[in-house]
């Protein structure tokens, strides 16, 4: 028979690590806000060449990051976002509205300032060292 104490210290120390693996989870989430540049042209018109620095992404928008273009039919630019974004997937992909004949293109990736160049990468110098990290701890 196991001793009531025994058992009383057991639950005690199950909850404690369940309230700390609980807590970093969500300060872990709560800390990786994702970090965007955040600018629109014609508002800003350094936002296509020279844009401000990534920043963090407020109001739920900390999924990804995502650049935005606008286009008439003779490809001038009208518009160019760089923001975060709630789409869950990383893609690249253009289509025209019919309503007014404009080309809208958009880029989604998914590291911190990865809307910084000139189009979105989902690639980072994060995800390389990631891969050969991974791949050396399995070789080895």
């Amino acid at each position: 028979m196991i001793c009531p104490t025994v058992l009383l210290f057991a639950s005690i120390h199950q909850t404690v690590v369940l309230i700390l693996v609980t807590s970093v989870f969500f300060t872990q989430a709560l800390a990786s806000a994702r970090l965007c540049v955040q600018c629109t042209f014609p508002d800003n018109p350094r936002c296509i060449e020279s844009p401000p620095p990534a920043r963090s992404c407020k109001d739920g928008k900390n999924i990804h990051c995502m650049i935005t273009k606008e286009l008439t039919p003779d490809n001038t630019l009208i518009k160019y976002i760089r923001d975060c974004s709630t789409i869950k997937t990383v893609t690249k992909d253009c289509h025209l509205r019919h309503h007014d004949n404009i080309t809208v293109c958009y880029d989604i990736c998914n590291t911190d300032g990865c809307n910084e160049g000139g189009d979105a990468t989902p690639f980072s110098i994060q995800s390389l060292v990631a891969g050969i990290v991974v791949a050396l701890v399995f070789v080895t």
